[in-house]
């Protein structure tokens, strides 16, 4: 049987949220909701040779429409009568998404991630939008590699080594660890004259933002 299950339909919102779109309206990407997903149900000929499967489908995902809503139609078959099925099937809100897929925990973590963001460096909200559940990853470590790039934005090709960086739990293992991220978002703050472009990738962040290489 192909037609949709309960299953079926977490199983859209969670491709939804895989996809980093839901995250994305999360810190303010487009507005995917009320959301008309995708329902496949039996035909007139299913509903005439197979009304008990029939039936059972349409308590199933009746009984489960907690966090979704079903739209019916009424159905005049010859042979049974009238009778209401599922036509359509939506989604009205990003709370109902959110709650259809047990992800309101990290709704939340990347809420406070991206309320943190606006107020410190709002420069990288898009970053945020375009790769929401990298931001989600990187939660743990995310105030000191704000915190970081804030510096460098106030302290532009600094002429130091990155072990000299005097910032409260900023340490050289935190940034080499986190150098691919942190091009990324400095390449989004800094002026074009404190970013060496002749330099890029892991190998070249020190002299692309003004550190010293570590010595020989």
């Amino acid at each position: 049987m192909s037609w949709t299950t309960p299953a079926d339909v977490r199983a859209q919102v969670r491709r939804l949220w895989d996809r980093g779109l839901l995250p994305a309206q999360l810190v303010g990407g487009e507005e995917l909701f009320p959301r008309r997903l995708t329902l496949k149900g039996p035909g007139s000929k299913e509903l005439a040779e197979r009304f008990d499967e029939v039936r059972n489908w349409i308590a199933g995902l009746d009984r489960e429409a907690k966090h979704y809503r079903l739209v019916w139609r009424n159905v005049n078959h010859r042979i049974l009568g009238a009778n209401a099925v599922p036509a359509e099937i939506w989604i009205d809100s990003l709370d109902h998404a959110l709650n259809l897929i047990g992800k309101q925990r990290d709704a939340q973590r990347l809420v406070a991630l991206a309320e943190e963001t606006r107020k410190c460096l709002p420069q990288l909200i898009p970053w945020l939008m375009k790769r929401p559940l990298r931001a989600l990853d990187l939660a743990d470590d995310w105030p000191r590699l704000l915190a970081f790039v804030a510096w460098l934005r106030e302290h532009p090709r600094p002429a130091i080594y990155l072990r000299q960086i005097d910032l409260p739990g900023v340490h050289t293992k935190l940034i080499e660890g986190h150098r691919g991220v942190l091009s990324e978002l400095l390449d989004l703050i800094l002026p074009q004259d404190a970013v060496d472009s002749a330099h890029s990738g892991v190998t070249g962040f020190c002299r692309r933002y003004g550190f010293l290489d570590k010595p020989p």
